[in-house]
């Protein structure tokens, strides 16, 4: 069969790849690799390049560059600002080899620069030497797309050294200079600051960044925030998909080329997305290149991670790896949610690939294994904000839990708009939902700054759109329209927010986050999920509302699922949503102990046989059922007070960027925790 092309829920043989490209007016352009040449800064002919920097431990900053100079040392010569005592921090090095693959984007990208041509690829193909047969070519160009011939010398990518070098102890909030052994440049970042209260600090993100013009644009656009910020500067956080090298190998060396104004001088934290793991990567350029600090928060793999970066706790997963119960991931995700202290650490973000929920009509529900999964556990630890890519447009959700807009659940904020090769993802799904708050189909980047223990501001803006008329079909000016060409997606961007260049807005959270302790809905299921310090009900896995090991449990489930959409129904009729909400969300009452066979106590309900067992959960399916019906039609009708997203209703602000200097978001700093936002007036968001 023909190997396909990636893009959204489509797979499409090369040929056809090709042939809709030229009917749009694509053509084959200059070799984006060559836009970011190689370091020439040293007195070698083979400079130490592509700096970047990640955090360590706690007072740990990671150094990583590469040279193809064999006799560089993995050293870095270090300094604080202003001081003149020098040190010299000593790494290690390594390499890989790994055999190319060949997709049909590298040729043909939907928006920006070809990564190669096809008479390059055809002469690297059909090398001459004596071990090399043939390629089965399957495309009108003569190109064998797919993974290369093992026995064809020419179709492996050897990799630089690969240096990691660790300086420490480093200050909180210290500024240092640095460089590089085999580089005569001299870079300079300043130290985030240690677990604690620091306000404001910001962190810059994206996510499915690649590397076109719209790619280099996002990069500018978060330097310029991050050396911006009002007070304290915190890591930029990209959520999966950085270099789009899809197997070509080299494309890692002109992304960290590209990446390296910005990563060199502020900590890029990273979470892997599926151009790591697919089209031959396996992870192995992404976790040689950029490592996390996953010794450090005690995890076994570089794909899950954490670390406390001022106020905020940021956790890492991965969309790739095994997420179930009992997963080495999953085991590690329960004890690093028990350690949060949100005394110290009040914001809990937490950074995955696929989002757990989306309006747009590529990748629908893929996150939905890993939502069953975990998303019971990230509640119940309160987590704030959870950070996503893969579909190629911005949304942000009003707090979500169950596919219901819920104060206590975290806001969803889908980043893959960075910029990459395979342009915006549309169309959106209409109408759109009532959780969706915001939602928009071009390129642009994210920035979260954290203003106190309870309130935030988010603010995404646009620096790019898909359209066919521009250079390499990218428009940079700011009132750009995303205009989607295929073969991937079609379709003119509708937006729910009427085309927007900037999302600004207030994101408030409750002094006390567990949802438990905040009287917050409970799960549909009446199951509170319990974090490894409590022990779960007997005869029960923690988490799960499926496991009825007697008939006693089952029962007592049963009536928890009534209860809650009995309480659900009394708050559609009533205006007091919250105060119905709040006065019924008391702890629900534990299940029997296996041993006993009879119905809990209080509650009514006989002992049942198989056959009323069964007719029961008809009845309670079909009944849920209607109340979901019922529940959705009051829902649309009305403002949901439960979600606490709030939008100044005034716009001085709204077109300021929250590391601006002038006018400064610290104008409309809330007077204190939990209040409304000093003196402005604010109205609540439509859910």
């Amino acid at each position: 069969s023909r190997r396909g092309a990636r893009g959204g829920d489509c797979t499409m043989a090369p040929w056809l790849v090709l042939l809709l490209g030229a009917a749009t007016g694509r053509r084959s352009r200059t070799l984006s690799e060559s836009h970011w040449p190689p370091n020439s800064a040293c007195a070698s002919d083979r400079c130490s390049e592509q700096v970047h920097l990640s955090l360590g431990g706690a007072d740990e900053m990671v150094v990583v560059f590469t040279t193809l100079n064999r006799e560089t040392p993995s050293e870095v010569r270090w300094w604080a600002v202003g001081e003149t005592a020098q040190q010299v921090a000593r790494g290690s090095a390594s390499t890989y080899a790994a055999l190319q693959y060949v997709e049909p984007m590298l040729t043909m990208p939907i928006v920006g620069r070809a990564g190669a041509d096809a008479a390059m690829l055809r002469r690297l193909q059909n090398a001459s030497q004596p071990a090399a047969r043939p390629p089965e070519v399957d495309a009108d160009d003569g190109v064998a797309y797919g993974l290369g011939m093992y026995n064809n010398p020419a179709m492996f990518y050897d990799a630089p050294s690969i240096h990691t070098v660790v300086l420490k102890p480093l200050a909180s909030g210290a500024e240092y200079a640095y460089s590089v052994a085999g580089d005569d440049r001299e870079f300079r970042f300043r130290m985030p600051p240690a677990a604690g209260e620091a306000y404001p600090l910001l962190f810059g993100l994206t996510a499915d960044l690649g590397q076109t013009a719209a790619s280099e644009a996002s990069v500018s656009k978060l330097r310029r925030m991050m050396a911006g910020a009002p007070v304290h500067a915190g890591v930029v956080i990209i959520a999966g998909d950085l270099a789009y090298a899809d197997g070509w190998h080299s494309r890692w060396d002109s992304f960290s080329r590209m990446l390296e104004p910005l990563a060199a001088s502020h900590p890029v934290m990273t979470a892997g997305g599926n151009h790591e793991v697919s089209y031959g990567e396996a992870w192995i350029g992404y976790n040689a290149r950029y490592p996390m600090p996953h010794r450090e928060s005690n995890s076994r793999s570089n794909l899950w991670w954490s670390r406390e970066v001022g106020p905020a706790h940021l956790t890492s997963l991965c969309s790739y790896c095994a997420y179930h119960p009992g997963s080495l991931q999953y085991e590690w995700l329960l004890r690093d949610m028990a350690q949060v202290n949100r005394t110290r650490t009040p914001w809990l973000i937490v950074t995955l690939h696929v989002p757990f929920y989306h309006s747009n009509s590529a990748h629908v529900d893929e996150a939905a294994g890993m939502r069953a999964s975990m998303e019971g556990l990230l509640y119940a630890a309160g987590v704030d904000v959870v950070l996503a890519g893969h579909v190629h447009a911005f949304e942000r959700t009003h707090p979500m839990h169950e596919r219901r807009p819920n104060r206590c659940g975290p806001v969803h904020l889908n980043l893959g708009d960075g910029g990459n090769r395979e342009g915006t993802t549309l169309p959106w799904l209409h109408p759109a939902p009532d959780w969706s708050a915001f939602r928009e189909g071009s390129f642009g980047v994210g920035g979260l700054t954290l203003i106190n223990a309870t309130h935030a501001i988010f603010n995404w803006s646009r620096t790019a759109c898909e359209t066919q008329y521009a250079p390499d079909h990218i428009d940079l000016s700011p009132l750009c329209e995303s205009v989607a060409l295929g073969p991937l997606s079609f379709g003119r961007d509708e937006p729910k927010t009427g085309g927007a260049v900037e999302d600004f807005v207030w994101v408030v959270r409750d002094a006390v986050r567990e949802p438990k302790a905040a009287g917050c809905a409970p799960p549909f299921s009446g199951t509170w999920f319990e974090l490894p310090s409590q022990t779960p009900p007997t005869g029960m896995r923690a988490g799960t509302a499926t496991a009825t090991p007697h008939r006693g449990q089952g029962a007592w489930l049963l009536q928890e699922q009534f209860r809650v959409a009995a309480v659900a129904t009394a708050a559609a009729a009533s205006d007091g949503y919250d105060d119905v909400l709040q006065s019924t969300s008391e702890a629900p009452p534990g299940p029997p102990s296996p041993a006993s066979r009879s119905a809990p106590s209080g509650s009514g309900l006989p002992r049942l046989g198989l056959s009323e067992a069964l007719l029961a959960v008809f009845a309670a399916a079909l009944s849920l059922g209607l109340i979901a019906f019922a529940l959705r039609t009051s829902w649309a009708s009305k403002p949901c007070r439960a979600a606490r997203t709030y939008t100044p209703s005034k716009p001085p602000l709204c077109h300021s960027m929250p590391w601006s200097r002038s006018p400064s978001p610290l104008d409309a700093l809330p007077v204190a925790a939990g209040a409304a936002g000093g003196g402005h007036a604010y109205v609540e968001a439509p859910c």
